[in-house]
């Protein structure tokens, strides 16, 4: 893994910070972590806080000899910063949209039953 150099520093952040608990368990042999964030946005910060929560979880795999186990990550408070990213909306609402087309051959098969 690289290291990088942050110039000119940045300030600290306002406010406690968004990430607020690890928990390590090792069931069967395999590491798994949770982390918890007391707010997440999730255009902006989701992926890089995924891929460093994966780099650690790696190693301290590497540093202990377990296998990696699950990942998981649980956000008290989700922002899909719709007003941030303009295009959000369009993809939420494709996803809702592709959700209710997969759904609906269930649907219908249920209510022909």
């Amino acid at each position: 893994m690289g290291g990088g150099v942050l110039w000119p520093p940045r300030p600290p952040p306002a406010g406690p910070p968004c990430l607020t608990h690890v928990d390590l368990t090792l069931h069967d042999g395999r590491l798994n972590l949770l982390a918890v964030y007391r707010h997440q946005y999730l255009i902006d910060k989701a992926y890089g806080n995924m891929v460093g929560l994966s780099r650690l979880l790696a190693f301290l795999c590497q540093q202990t000899g377990y296998a990696p186990g699950e990942l998981v990550v649980h956000a008290t408070m989700a922002d899909a910063q719709r007003r941030d990213f303009p295009a959000g909306a369009q993809l939420a609402a494709a996803a809702r949209s592709a959700l209710d087309d997969a759904s609906a051959p269930a649907e219908s098969q249920a209510r022909s039953t």
